[in-house]
């Protein structure tokens, strides 16, 4: 039989025990909460009780020069909320990793990347905080492409009456991610477009500043392949639309780039094809920082139509 140590009575051995107890499930804590604990000597009663930190509001991130900005707001019971970023040349968000959180305001958060990052994914991730604790489950994720990039180019028109001496025409419309500066597309005026029909590899050439319309060419906004392209006229390899007209949508997110013939109009089948933009005319207001128009290989865009 084990004899108590003098002095030390049994109720104050059981509180020690439940002292103990609680210290260890404060230990074994594995998610972000807030605990309180009641232990009683009498009944040895222990009671736990936890307070989760909900995960934030994220909303849809904006592209202005370099800077993304977007809404959002702190979780339930939590006194704040961060933000994560990381950025990727792939289509998607899916392999980047998330670290560096920084602090939110109360309603919105933004962040200014490099002139380097032109073109790039970037992408989000929030979590709301507690104390030195952080949201785990839900946390919202949002992406958007940094600076100026075609998102997509759509042809339409058709050559029908064209071989009878009716005036045809056709638009080819490239559209960005953010308004681009008026100016800037103006200095593309008196370029060419040319429609290329030759060695084996068809390619449409938007503001081609040569004379020779040549598939080589690079046209000073960008150039349109994996489409078959059929000029006007009997063998010919070519067109060369010497004065196409080039205007902005009222909200400065697309070009349009429209083009006529009265002697017969390419034509353009088997959609969709590439946009590869070469431009570094085309540029975003001075306003959003003047970032030209992304030209590296991840910048390509779908183009989709028919003339």
């Amino acid at each position: 039989m084990r004899l108590l140590p003098q002095g030390q009575p049994l109720l104050a051995r059981r509180a020690a025990a439940a002292t103990v107890i609680v210290g260890a499930l404060v230990g074994m804590s594995a998610t972000p909460s807030s605990a309180a604990f009641n232990a009683s000597t009498g009944g040895a009663r222990l009671t736990v009780s936890t307070t989760s930190v909900g995960a934030p509001s994220l909303g849809s991130a904006s592209m202005s020069g370099l800077t993304a900005s977007m809404s959002g707001s702190k979780g339930a019971k939590a006194d704040g909320w961060q933000v994560a970023s990381s950025t990727t040349t792939a289509s998607d968000c899916s392999t980047v990793t998330y670290s560096s959180f920084a602090s939110a305001g109360a309603s919105s958060y933004s962040k200014a990347f490099a002139s380097a990052d032109n073109g790039k994914l970037a992408c989000f991730r929030a979590q709301s905080t507690l104390s030195t604790w952080t949201s785990v489950n839900g946390n919202p994720t949002t992406s958007v492409r940094v600076g100026l990039v075609a998102t997509s180019v759509t042809l339409a028109g058709s050559t029908t009456g064209c071989a009878a001496g009716a005036t045809c025409s056709a638009t080819i419309t490239v559209n960005f991610n953010q308004p681009v500066d008026p100016t800037t597309v103006a200095a593309l005026t008196g370029e060419a477009v040319c429609f290329v029909h030759s060695g084996g590899t068809d390619v449409i050439v938007l503001a081609d500043s040569s004379a020779s319309c040549n598939r080589s060419d690079s046209g000073d906004l960008g150039n349109i392949t994996g489409v078959t392209v059929n000029p006007p006229g009997n063998g010919s390899s070519s067109q060369r639309i010497a004065a196409p007209t080039y205007s902005l949508s009222t909200d400065g997110t697309s070009l349009n780039v429209r083009v006529t013939a009265a002697t017969g109009l390419s034509t353009v089948t088997q959609a969709p094809g590439t946009f590869a933009p070469t431009s570094v005319k085309v540029k975003t207001p001075s306003t959003a920082a003047a970032v030209p128009l992304c030209s590296a290989s991840y910048c390509a865009a779908t183009a989709t139509g028919s003339i």
